[in-house]
Formats: structure tokens, sequence, C-alpha cells
């Protein structure tokens, strides 16, 4: 209720992603002129791991030797089903699944389906992760699975990346 007003009095708006300024002046019919993007970037301890650095981060962190990973929120614009759906189908792949992010809306269909899942022992919620452990996190893992319906920016596939971590995005 009160964004509208906040947005009146405002002489520019800032925010992260053309995608988000775009859905600014449309929802909320706000000039393109009073809207400035200024795009995120990635942090430098964002970087590949040694092979030393790996198995200490494995240790420290409790990570399996083998696993996908999901960073975000968990909410359904993040498409989580998709991601177990694909990780399912890799039956040659022993690894694990990791949904790293804190608790969301509407997520409890969401937990249905994992708990539905044949490989559901082999699915782990890491919900409090440091930000000085994501890039550990990242370095660790064999891909970043990435298939949301929805993002603004979208930094974990960035951060994922200068990991030296393949994205499989949608």
């Amino acid at each position: 209720r009160t964004i509208p007003r906040t947005i009146r009095s405002c002489d520019a708006l800032i925010t992260i992603s053309r995608f988000s300024a775009a859905e600014i002046t449309s929802l909320l019919n706000i000039p393109p002129c009073k809207i400035f993007c200024t795009p995120l970037g990635v942090s430098p301890h964002f970087k590949p791991l040694t092979p030393d650095e790996k198995r200490a981060a494995r240790i420290r962190l409790s990570l399996p030797s083998a696993y996908l990973l999901h960073v975000g929120t968990i909410e359904p614009r993040k498409n989580i089903p998709f991601a177990v759906e694909v990780f399912e189908r890799l039956s040659t792949y022993s690894g694990h699944l990791i949904l790293a992010g804190g608790a969301g809306w509407k997520m409890e269909g969401i937990w249905d389906r994992i708990k539905r899942s044949p490989r559901r022992s082999h699915i782990h919620w890491l919900k409090n992760v440091a930000d000085r452990d994501l890039p550990a996190l990242y370095g660790c893992a064999d891909a970043l699975l990435a298939p949301s319906f929805y993002e603004g920016f979208g930094l974990p596939p960035l951060e994922a990346m200068a990991c030296g971590t393949p994205v499989v995005a949608s």
C-alpha cells in the first residue's frame, strides 16, 4: 500500500536489472526516465577452489562427494519441482541434490513433491548457508541448477560461474 506513495515522492529509482526496471514501469506506471539500472556484480571471494580447498570444504560443511546444487529461496517461482524431476531422471548420477536457501511462500507443495521422490534420501535442504560458505558450496558442486520461472536478476548463476561451476539454467 505504501509503495506507490513512496515512489511518487522519489526523484529517481534504482533497480538491479533492466527486467526489473521494465516491470516497475509497467506495474507502477513510473516513467522509464526515473528508473536507473545498476546491475549487480560478483564478489571477489567467488573464485575456483583448489583441490585441497575442495577437500577441506567438503569436510567442514559435511558435503557429499558429488551433488547438484540449487541456491535460492524455496518457493514456486524457483521451479524446484522441475529440478527434482531432472535429478530423478539422471539415473546414472549417484550424487545428491542440495537445495540451499531459506523458506519461502507456498513451499508446502514443493516439500510434498520432494517427499514423493524415489530419490528423496539424496535430496537435502541447507536452510541457513552463511555468505562466507557459498563459494565452497558452489565450488564443490558438479553443477548449479537454475530452472526458475521468474528472476529479477539471478545472481546464483553468476556466482557459480565465477567459482568455475557449470550452470544449467532455463
